[in-house]
């Protein structure tokens, strides 16, 4: 049974990393206080009975996805079950992880005992971002989407090399104040801090290297309009798109050669859809330009139309929202005649999506998409990332949200926010120069080599070893036996 100071040290990890989850993660993170999230209750785990330690793990990591309440039951819609099912089955594999981390401590495991946590972390995420319709959503690393030395290591590893730093560093350094294992345990902490460094050094690299690329004029224009579809074939809907052709011919003769809209700007019957294209095609040959324009077609698909002065032709989206009632698409396309490629919002939630499209050559991204108002950050920054990973610069159009333009490294180069009413347009004469990457050609590598390390660990808790439960009391125990053959030595 626990002791009252047990009791008391419990609850206050469990507050002081709930809080740090509450505040470094979700929709707007501080991302200085993920780092140190996690300190607390591993700290404090391997010092408790595992129960203990598993509801500490667990009400801290609870508290923290509450940040993300109202976003996933409000805003998005999703049904309250569903949620609450996705918040606990997270919270229920944190403490898992932490029960893994705490009995290879006491075992004096320092090595696998910090690998363990973002090994194991980073299998977990990538296995839901293959198999959830939520993609890479939920993942650690977006939180330091800002700090842009950081995840160029994405670049090599995707963003799941963001989300092991994330999880190592703390571990190292639980392992690191415990008062057993002589030298032995620091060579896992001097292997994180120097594996770190080594980030930070090569993510600085990467960002000095010279931009060198074709530079376009690209117009970015959206505008708000939370949960309104409106018909082409209404008097609401027409005039949506003759503001938005007006709003065209002004970018256009400002001198942009491309222009970006939102996803899903009008809903069109498949009979009406004609019409649109046609205005469009006038208003590219008009003013010499590409245009990618959101439309939905009715029983058909979420579309990014892509209209040229001599061509036409259409994306379909591929990773549908669950309130989206349209088909799903099933493959890229391109702007004709240039290395171009097309999505749209929530197709950027997907890693492999952006990686098909560079592998399959695209030197640039433009992506139409839907924000809520709140989560604009946040889904234009899973974007950014996606631009890392495969050394793509990203164009996106954020409907009642975000407005960006990022190059290859991630420095986002233009962003607006939509305002209450009318329209807002980016301009930026954008280097079209793409980069070759490590993750592109090799694609899910780190993930695999996590999950081996992970088993790896969790092997290390069935080898037999000597408990070290008792800390200081192990290095006192050390200390004897070291003076007792040095008195054995000098008797002879």
């Amino acid at each position: 049974m626990a002791s009252a100071r047990e009791r008391a040290a419990a609850g206050l990890a469990a507050a002081a990393s709930g809080t740090a989850l509450y505040f470094g993660t979700g929709l707007h993170p501080l991302p200085w206080l993920t780092w140190i999230a996690l300190l607390p209750v591993l700290a404090v785990a391997v010092r408790l009975g595992w129960l203990a330690a598993a509801a500490v793990a667990f009400a801290a990591w609870l508290a923290g996805e509450l940040n993300q309440w109202t976003y996933l039951t409000g805003d998005i819609g999703m049904p309250t079950a569903a949620a609450a099912a996705i918040l606990l089955a997270a919270a229920g594999l944190f403490a898992a992880t932490v029960l893994v981390f705490r009995a290879l401590v006491r075992r004096g495991r320092p090595a696998a005992a910090v690998l363990a946590p973002p090994a194991l972390w980073v299998g977990l995420e990538h296995a839901f971002a293959a198999a959830s319709p939520d993609g890479a959503f939920w993942s650690l690393a977006y939180t330091q989407s800002d700090v842009l030395p950081l995840i160029q290591v994405a670049s090599l590893t995707s963003y799941l090399g963001v989300t092991f730093l994330l999880l190592a560093v703390p571990a190292a350094v639980v392992v690191a104040q415990r008062g057993w294992g002589g030298p032995a345990r620091w060579r896992p902490v001097v292997a994180v801090a120097v594996g770190s460094a080594a980030v930070a050094g090569y993510g600085l690299i990467q960002l000095a290297r010279p931009v060198d690329g074709p530079v376009e004029r690209i117009a970015v224009i959206s505008q708000p309009g939370r949960g309104d579809h409106l018909d082409v074939a209404t008097p609401a809907g027409t005039a949506l798109l003759d503001g938005y052709l007006a709003q065209i011919r002004t970018a256009a003769g400002a001198g942009a050669t491309t222009v970006v809209l939102p996803e899903a700007v009008l809903v069109a019957d498949a009979g009406k859809l004609d019409g649109v294209i046609e205005a469009l095609a006038a208003a590219a040959r008009a003013g010499g330009t590409t245009i990618v324009f959101g439309v939905a077609v009715r029983h058909g698909h979420n579309t990014a139309q892509i209209v040229t002065p001599d061509s036409v032709d259409a994306y379909h989206k591929q990773h549908l929202l669950f309130t989206e009632p349209y088909r799903p698409g099933t493959g890229p396309a391109f702007v004709p005649g240039r290395p171009w490629g097309v999505a749209i919002c929530k197709d950027l939630d997907f890693p492999e999506l952006a990686r098909a499209y560079r592998a399959g050559g695209a030197q640039l991204l433009l992506v139409p998409a839907w924000d809520v108002g709140r989560d604009a950050w946040l889904h234009s920054r899973m974007a950014v990332m996606r631009g890392v990973e495969n050394g793509m610069p990203i164009v996106r159009s954020g409907r009642t949200g975000a407005l960006t333009v990022s190059d290859a490294v991630g420095r986002v180069l233009a962003e607006a926010r939509t305002g209450e009413s009318g329209f807002t347009t980016v301009t930026y004469d954008l280097p079209v120069a793409a980069r070759s990457t490590v993750y592109t050609g090799a694609g899910s590598w780190f993930a695999w080599l996590c999950i081996l390390v992970g088993l790896g660990c969790l092997a290390r808790l069935h080898q037999r070893a000597q408990p070290r439960e008792d800390g200081p009391a192990a290095v006192q125990a050390d200390h004897a036996r070291s003076a007792a053959q040095l008195l054995a030595h000098v008797d002879v």
